[in-house]
């Protein structure tokens, strides 16, 4: 049966979701999975959505949709033009300073700022080392590449943990033995847009599991706990 899908909020035709990792957001050619995110949602709505915005099966996050078409349209745009700031965190493997990648992807220009907001080191030997650095970053994607902050950040030498196909094999290996998390660590954490005339700010929190990887590695409780709150915030435009 379909999973319930939490509904981070819905303003006049936009609905906001908390897409959990391993779910496709539509069937196509590559997925021909037995129920996508449209699916749970159809039938925990009873009524049609429209996706906006895309994440990959293994990302995590805020999912904006509109429940008419005409709503869809014109968020659509406000992503095509640019007037959306995207807001991801990524577990990757190394300790990046802040970091600006700007290199086309699939021959269109392609741009992602980040930075560390903690690093950690563990006791685990790989390749010629005898510890394993890693750092939580935020992201923020300028543009919207297939796979853009995946491959921009393997590209600066910083790979995201769980990613199989543009990540570091041993290191996701090593997740594996040592935490049981084989998902890719990639998760959208926050959007911030203007819709109806209003600006919004949506939030969704770092699944529990990830909060509670981020603790054993290391992490500042202090940092994990400034994650773990879902929120929607549209300031009052007449004040």
């Amino acid at each position: 049966m379909p999973r319930s899908i939490k509904i981070l909020c819905q303003v006049d035709d936009l609905l906001a979701v908390d897409k959990p990792s391993g779910l496709v957001i539509h069937r196509s050619q590559q997925a021909r999975d037995s129920y996508t995110l449209l699916d749970c949602l159809k039938q925990q709505l009873q009524g049609p959505v429209y996706p906006v915005n895309r994440l990959d099966r293994g990302t995590s996050g805020v999912l904006v949709l509109g429940r008419t078409r005409e709503a869809a349209r014109e968020l659509s745009l406000a992503f095509q033009n640019r007037q959306v700031k995207k807001t991801y965190l990524a577990l990757v493997r190394g300790w990046p300073d802040s970091l600006t990648v700007e290199a086309p992807l699939d021959d269109k220009p392609a741009l992602t700022r980040a930075h560390p907001l903690g690093t950690v080191e563990q006791p685990w030997p790989n390749q010629r080392f005898e510890t394993a650095r890693y750092a939580l970053v935020e992201a923020h994607p300028q543009s919207g590449v297939h796979h853009q902050i995946r491959r921009h950040l393997k590209r600066a030498g910083f790979p995201i943990l769980g990613d199989r196909q543009h990540g570091d094999s041993e290191h996701n290996r090593l997740f594996e033995d040592q935490l049981k998390i084989s998902r890719l660590l990639l998760h959208s954490w926050k959007l911030e847009l203007v819709f109806g005339g209003r600006s919004l700010s949506l939030v969704a929190a770092l699944p529990g599991r990830l909060r509670g990887m981020l603790a054993r590695l290391g992490f500042e409780q202090e940092l994990i706990n400034s994650l773990a709150e879902s929120s929607f915030d549209a300031p009052d435009q007449n004040r």
